[in-house]
Parts: C-alpha cells; sequence; structure tokens
C-alpha cells in the first residue's frame, strides 16, 4: 500500500534535483561501482576486470583481477575481511569467485552450478539470492540447498539486493508486452516468499535497486524522464508501507549503479565527463561529487604502446580505427577514448584515435589492426610491450582508391550519438568517428521510442552542423518510430516532424495513428527524404519487431525516396528479397544503408555499412542528397562497385525496342576483405554470376543480355565474414538501371499476390491492438490500405 502520512512527506520536502554541469574531461569507462563495508573504498568495472580505488578523494586505481578471463558484477562479501566476490567467464563458462584484496587469493564460490544473473550477498555471508530467469532463489554455501523466493515473476528478474537485516529483497523485473516494448515492475519480497508487494507499478526500465544502511529507502534507475536518473522510495520496513518514487539526479547525462556510502548519500555511475565516472550523490540534494581516478597501477608488468597513424600522400597524422588484441583477452583502450567491439562480426575490441596517442598495457604480445575505412589499405602489426619500456610504432595508411575524386561520396544514414549507455556523446565525438572512418556524411537522427524526451534534439537545426567541413559532413535528421508501421529515417529536414514516435504504450502517442505516409508528405514538402530503415529481419510468414510493416501502402500511394538494404540489426539477404518484390511491382526506389548503431553504448562503428552516391565533386550536401534520391547509390559494408548498363549508371532509365533487345551490362567489384561470388540481377533473380579466384580483392564482369521484358537491373558481391567486416558477412548491391520495353511497365502478378497478402496481415495485426482514440482515425488507416491493396490487385489481375 502507499505511504501518505506525513513522514514521508517531510523526508523528501526540499528534495532538489542536481542539475547538468560543465563536462569535464574523464579518461576511463568506470560501470557498476561497490562501496566496501567500511566506506572506504569503491570496487569498479575497467577493462573486464575489478579495480579498486580510495572513496575520499579518489587518486590511483588498483587492478585486482587479471588474467584470460571476463570479470564483473563486484560484491562485498559480509564476515570476510577485505573480500569481494564477481561473476567471472573463463572458457566459455561462467561462475561466481571470491577475491581476497589483501592476499590475492582467490577460490570459487561453491555450489554456483546454475546459470544466474544479478545476484547480492545475505548479512551472514553464508547465503545469497540470485536471479535465474523469471525465479529468485536463495543458496545456502554451507548446504548447496536452494530455496525458492520467487518461482514465477512477471517477467524476467533483472536485478536484486538483499535489506540489511536479510528479511526482504527488492528485485525488478523485465517483461514483453507488445512489439518493441517492454514494462519493468519493482518487487519487494519476504526472503521466505510469503509476502510480497509492487513498489512501483509498471513503467519504463527501472533497475538497480538498493537498500539504505537503515533499510528504510530504496534507491534505483528510473527512466520515466527520458533519461536514466537516481530516484529514492521511502519504505516502512514494519508495516511495508511505501511512498511515491521521488526524483534525485535531474540533469541530460545518464546516472545508474546507486549503491549506499551512508544513509545521507549514495556512490552512483554517471556519464558527465563523456565516459560513465564515480560520484557521490547527495541523498538530500542529488548534488553530485566526482571520485576521481587518475591513473591506473596494474596487478602485474606494464609497458607502453606509442602510436601514430599518418596518410602516405599527406604525410599528415589521421585518425583511424583501431583494433588491439592482447595475451589476455582484454579490451584495452587509451585514457579518454571510447572502448567499441565488432558484435556483429569477429567480437573484436576496438577505439578510435586522432591520429596519436600512448597507453599503458601488460607486458607480452599485441596485435594491432589499423583502419580508416573502405577505401584505405588496412595495416597490421604485431608487437611484444616490454616491462618498463615503450614501443614506438608509426603506422602509415595508404588509400587504394579515391571514391570522392570520382564524385562517389559515402554516409552513414542512420545512427544516433545518444541513445542511453555508459557514454554520452557530443558532436565532436561523432565528428572524430567520421574522420576516422572516411566516412563522408553523417546522418544522424535524433529519436527515442518510450518517453518524452528525444535524444539529440538540441543538436537537430534544419542545416548543416557547423563541425562540418569540406571532406566531412554532418547533419541531424529524424528516425520517425511507429511499432504499427515501421521506422522510417527523414533526411534533409528543415523542420522536425511531430510525433516523432506512434504507437508506443508508454510515450505521449501510444495511439497506431497517424499513418508513416503523412511523416513522408510532411518530409517531401519540405524538401527532405524518407525511407525504411531494417525493413526485414525474419522469413515470411514470420514478423519482426522493426519490420517496415506500411512500406508497400506507402510506395503505392505517395512514393519512399529508397530503402535500407544493409543494417547491422536486420537481414541484407531477407531485406534484398523484400526490395526485389517492391521493385518487380513497378517501383523505383534507391537502395540506402544505415547502421542504427548508438555510439553512446558498446556498438560496432557508424559506417559499418555505408550508401555511396554518385554527387559530383566537390562533395556538397544538396547535391548528394539528390543523386541519392535519384538512386545514383550502391551500398557497401567493404567492396566498391562500379556498375553500368549501357554506359548507363544506377538509377537511369532506358526506353528500347522489345524486338531483338541486348543491353551490355558491366560492373566492377574491389574490397578490401575477399568477395566470393559477383552476380547481376535482373528482376530478382542472379542471370550471370563469377566467382572470385586469387585473393578475391577484384572481381568483373561484363555480359551482353538479351531481353524479353521490361525490368530493372542491379549488380551485388557477396563473401565471407572477415575481420575487416563489421557485419555479419561481405555485402554490397547497386540500385538498379530501369529497362523499359515498348514503353511497358514493370510488373510482375505474384509479387502483387504477396504484397496483397503483406496489406491484410498488417491490418489484422494493427486491429489486433485497438489502440485507436477516434473512429476516424481507425477509418483512415483502413481507407488507406484499402487504396494501396487496390494497386496491387490490379496488378495482380484480380
Amino acid at each position: 500500500m502507499r505511504l501518505r502520512f506525513m513522514l514521508a512527506l517531510a523526508l523528501f520536502t526540499g528534495l532538489a534535483c542536481a542539475k547538468a554541469e560543465l563536462r569535464l574531461e574523464h579518461g576511463w569507462n568506470l560501470l557498476n561501482p561497490e562501496v566496501s563495508p567500511d566506506g572506504g573504498t569503491v570496487a569498479f568495472e575497467l577493462y573486464n576486470g575489478i579495480w579498486t580505488v580510495p572513496i575520499g578523494g579518489g587518486g590511483e586505481a588498483v587492478q585486482l583481477t587479471a588474467g584470460k578471463q571476463a570479470d564483473s558484477g563486484p560484491r562485498w562479501v559480509p564476515g570476510m575481511e577485505r573480500t569481494i566476490s564477481y561473476s567471472s567467464l573463463r572458457e566459455g563458462a561462467r561462475g561466481l569467485y571470491y577475491h581476497n584484496l589483501d592476499t590475492g587469493a582467490e577460490q570459487p564460490v561453491p555450489h554456483m552450478q546454475r546459470d544466474f544473473g544479478s545476484y547480492d550477498w545475505l548479512p551472514d555471508g553464508k547465503s545469497l539470492v540470485l536471479a535465474a530467469g523469471r525465479q529468485l532463489l536463495h543458496l545456502d554455501l554451507g548446504s548447496g540447498k536452494t530455496a525458492v523466493v520467487v518461482d514465477s515473476a512477471v517477467g524476467r528478474v533483472s536485478s536484486v539486493d538483499c535489506s540489511p537485516d536479510g528479511r526482504r529483497i527488492v528485485y525488478t523485473t523485465n517483461r514483453r508486452v507488445g512489439y518493441q516494448e517492454s514494462l519493468d515492475e519493482m518487487h519487494c519480497v519476504s526472503l521466505d516468499g510469503e509476502r510480497s508487494v509492487n513498489l512501483t507499478g509498471h513503467g519504463v526500465e527501472h533497475y538497480s535497486p538498493v537498500w539504505s544502511p537503515e533499510g528504510d529507502k530504496v534507491a534505483f534507475v528510473n527512466y520515466d524522464a527520458g533519461t536514466e536518473d537516481i530516484y529514492l522510495i521511502q519504505f516502512d520496513p514494519e508495516t511495508w508501507e511505501f511512498g511515491e518514487p521521488q526524483r534525485l539526479t535531474d540533469d541530460p547525462a545518464e546516472e545508474s549503479g546507486p549503491v549506499w556510502i551512508s544513509e545521507n548519500e549514495l556512490l552512483i555511475n554517471c556519464n558527465r565527463p563523456g565516459r560513465a565516472a564515480l560520484y557521490r550523490a547527495d541523498a538530500a540534494s542529488g548534488r553530485l561529487t566526482e571520485i576521481p581516478v587518475t591513473s591506473l597501477d596494474f596487478s602485474g608488468p606494464t609497458g607502453y604502446l606509442s602510436l601514430t597513424v599518418t596518410d602516405r600522400a599527406s604525410g599528415e597524422t589521421v585518425a583511424a580505427r583501431v583494433h588491439l588484441a592482447t595475451a589476455d583477452g582484454r579490451a584495452y583502450y587509451p585514457a579518454h577514448s571510447y572502448p567499441r567491439q565488432n558484435t556483429m562480426g569477429d567480437r573484436s575490441d576496438f577505439f578510435h584515435t586522432t591520429g596519436s596517442f600512448t597507453m599503458e598495457l601488460p607486458v607480452g604480445e599485441i596485435a594491432l589492426d589499423v583502419v580508416r575505412g573502405f577505401e584505405y589499405e588496412a595495416e597490421s602489426r604485431s608487437v611484444i610491450i616490454p616491462a618498463g619500456g615503450t614501443v614506438e610504432l608509426e603506422v602509415v595508411l595508404e588509400r587504394w582508391v579515391d571514391m570522392g575524386g570520382q564524385g562517389w561520396y559515402s554516409a552513414d544514414n542512420h545512427f544516433h550519438a545518444n541513445y542511453g549507455g555508459p557514454f554520452l556523446m557530443k558532436p565532436e565525438d561523432v565528428m572524430l568517428m567520421l574522420r576516422a572512418e572516411d566516412l563522408n556524411i553523417g546522418n544522424m537522427v535524433a529519436g527515442n521510442a518510450s518517453a518524452g524526451r528525444i535524444y539529440d534534439l538540441e543538436y537537430f537545426s534544419g542545416g548543416m552542423h557547423p563541425l562540418s567541413s569540406d571532406r566531412y559532413l554532418l547533419r541531424w535528421g529524424e528516425e520517425y518510430r511507429s511499432t504499427a508501421y515501421g521506422h522510417m529515417v527523414l533526411m534533409n529536414l528543415e523542420e522536425f516532424i511531430y510525433p516523432q514516435m506512434t504507437g508506443f504504450t508508454l510515450s505521449d502517442y501510444p495511439e497506431d495513428y497517424p499513418p508513416n505516409l503523412d511523416a513522408i508528405t510532411a518530409a517531401h514538402k519540405q524538401g527532405g527524404t524518407a525511407h525504411y530503415t531494417h525493413p526485414r529481419s525474419q522469413e515470411p510468414p514470420k514478423w519482426g519487431d522493426y519490420d517496415a510493416f506500411e512500406l508497400p501502402v506507402d510506395l503505392a500511394l505517395g512514393g519512399l525516396d529508397a530503402m535500407d538494404i544493409a543494417c547491422l540489426w536486420s537481414s541484407e539477404l531477407l531485406s534484398s528479397k523484400l526490395y526485389y518484390r517492391l521493385l518487380n511491382c513497378g517501383f523505383k526506389m534507391a537502395v540506402s544503408a544505415g547502421t542504427d548503431v548508438f555510439t553512446s553504448r558498446v556498438n560496432p562503428a557508424p559506417g559499418a555499412d555505408r550508401v555511396y552516391a554518385h554527387a559530383g565533386s566537390p562533395l556538397d550536401y544538396a547535391a548528394w542528397i539528390e543523386a541519392f534520391r535519384g538512386g545514383r547509390t550502391f551500398v557497401t559494408n567493404g567492396p566498391m562497385m562500379w556498375f553500368t548498363v549501357n554506359g548507363e549508371e544506377p538509377g537511369s532509365s532506358l526506353d528500347l525496342e522489345s524486338n531483338g533487345a541486348t543491353v551490355t551490362v558491366e560492373v566492377t567489384a574491389r574490397s578490401v576483405a575477399p568477395i566470393d561470388s559477383l552476380e547481376i540481377i535482373v528482376n530478382g533473380e542472379a542471370v550471370r554470376k563469377v566467382e572470385a579466384v586469387g585473393d578475391g580483392r577484384e572481381v568483373s564482369l561484363s555480359v551482353e543480355l538479351p531481353l524479353t521484358e521490361s525490368c530493372w537491373i542491379a549488380a551485388r558481391a557477396l563473401g565471407p565474414g572477415h575481420r575487416l567486416v563489421l557485419d555479419t558477412h561481405l555485402f554490397a548491391h547497386t540500385s538498379p538501371v530501369y529497362v523499359y520495353l515498348d514503353s511497358e511497365p514493370i510488373s510482375s502478378a505474384g509479387d502483387a499476390e504477396y504484397f496483397i497478402w503483406w496489406i491484410d496481415e498488417v491490418l489484422k495485426r494493427v486491429d489486433a491492438r485497438d489502440r485507436w482514440t477516434a473512429d476516424e482515425h481507425k477509418w483512415r488507416i483502413h481507407e488507406l490500405f484499402r487504396l494501396a491493396r487496390q494497386y496491387y490487385e490490379r496488378m495482380a489481375g484480380n
């Protein structure tokens, strides 16, 4: 029951949320802090290991865990002098371990044979509670017996914390409630499982609850305001009465990982400096004070790597991406950079550099790959880091092709600077990534999916960002999101289009209205472009949460400019099949690419998938948009493509007579990673294919194709996964050239039948959701879908 008496009101009267302060420089990403029982030491995660630092004033951090393992989730063990526990992944198996800070002795926690998630110790240090799926378990380490505290929670148990007296557990759950949506709840349960209460109802993202030392308050992370903030709830341990959540921190940064230092102060993570740092938070005012980590004391001998990256042609220092592998397999990065990972490919760790850095590393052999996008040769090095010494290394990168010199410029049409996570990215950080990836255009998107805040809306100006240069352009557009109709990217906007999201239950716009077609129309009216992103991730008749549900309707009624067939989070091959079917129904549409990476998280790099447009030189955004809109494009995660039909480039149309019609198709693909095959696609079928020979770096095909009907012709290159590919496999694809015989349209009755089925299925899903605020809204959606269906019915001959 909710606490109503005046004591709770008095406790929280005057609680002032901490406001943002200036961004400070901070070197490392410090995660999941824990305070020692004496309040003098903080344990935290860094470099996939556990480190400690004095809580009073910070200073040098000391490494506790090392070796070929990944360690996380430090917890101080009650009753064991200066001992922590942590979860450790070793040789593919995960376990829980003790570590004594004084002796360095380590041993496994017994009876931890099962999979587990979050955990916490009971005050006796002889038993613990742990999350296992939808169960909350109590494990006695003496007997090895496990008691079920909660057998079937409303969702997956995501985090747990034991009260100071050991009698109550606070835990959070997460459950899916619909397309792209989940709800979190926070419960308090007695250790015997007999008594339980929901503390927060349900909402978007609240987790990491922790009891105060007196057991009368719970601090937790809550996303209700659109950022991760720390909230407090008053709790009466005798009556189990509790108050309304009260917001403690309030700024654009993300706060997380709260733990109590004392009844009046918390320790939290906050990414105000750009990376997750350690802060003390006043429990009354929310005022934050950083605990600085100024240097690192590794547990073993170390040396230094000093690396400089230069461009062979200019001799200048240039930004680059650096993959660094060490003998212990941990993810090291220089201070003031951001750790990243090739999560879709070989899972290698990397970071971006301005072109020069020095960093401390454990002694031993390290392997380096230095990469600068797709137009430079990657360079690999292997060096030995000596104890107490420095390896000075210069890596010279050479451009093997200058696409800009031929009028082709690259863009990632869909990625986010900020969208939760440990980092707080600024435009300067994004521009460094563009330069390091040699990505000419960053078509950023502002967006969100659940709360009132729209991430990065402050950077949307309706024009180019002032950091743009003659070689690299930065501009914010919009990701328009609908759980019922799909996600779109709107580019070249002068004004932001509202509502930015529809159909999200916990947002301000839960209704499945307006249709995406309205946003497309609004974008086109101001000279913008619209295209669907991550359009297909499941084989029909299955649907993915983020599929482009309304796409066939929009093409039939108003037209789109393009479609992402390359995206890290959807299937290139399935998206291509959908693209082929749409082209077969007579539509013209460019290929596009957008990674959809969140640079505020440990994601792959922007530009891992990118689209090139032939806009002519010099680089000009307006000219690039027109080339993109006109279909003079190809998408790639590695290979460069040159493709013509009768000498005409992608996006062109040819009008021929049907009698003896033949076209000359020429295509070449060149790549830094090996290509398996090169194909010519006509109306969705591979009519010619050539296998690569030798190192697979270059493949060409020149053929005369006889034609018997109007068609579209495109080319694609395929290959295996590779360390230089930040996706699951090598892929490149051109937009088509359209060939019309005797002015007949391109048409396919079979594909039209497919989209009749598609429209009917999507409309069934929308009706089943029944998210309408007005009958006329439902009627309009039905009418739009009916009109689009008629287009396909006519083509199918129905």
